[in-house]
């Protein structure tokens, strides 16, 4: 007779092999790439001799944000690593999501997929908002 208790039961939402260890090295690369980034903002802008209190602080355009960066301005590199930081764990989420629909977890690709709904919604809100 055997213990029901000792038989191995499959985990929910098992990852496939490999799976976290992309995610983790998503994470840690986009990490390092905002940090990055934004560390260079700031040389930058103390090299400057630029408060990053100033009133004329130019606001994010994304069409501007290749010249700033060719042109070493502080403000793309700020930009650009605040962006990064942002895109970062949304990556990791749609990554996620994706890896739970390739195993067949349904339910936890489905959770993925609302976490970036919300997060849409929200960024479509605060656009909106102005």
């Amino acid at each position: 007779m055997s213990d029901p208790a000792a038989t191995p039961r499959p985990t929910p939402a098992a990852a496939p092999a490999g799976v976290e260890a992309r995610l983790a090295r998503l994470l840690t690369i986009g990490t390092g790439f905002a940090v990055g980034l934004l560390a260079i903002g700031s040389l930058l802008l103390v090299a400057g001799g630029i408060s990053p209190l100033a009133e004329d602080w130019p606001p994010l355009d994304l069409r501007a944000l290749p010249g700033q960066l060719l042109a070493l301005e502080p403000a793309g590199f700020l930009w650009l690593g605040l962006l990064a930081t942002i895109a970062t764990p949304i990556l990791r989420v749609s990554a996620a999501a994706l890896g739970f629909a390739r195993a067949g977890e349904r339910r936890f690709a489905a959770l993925g997929l609302g976490v970036l709904v919300v997060i849409g919604l929200a960024v479509v809100a605060g656009w909106l908002g102005g």
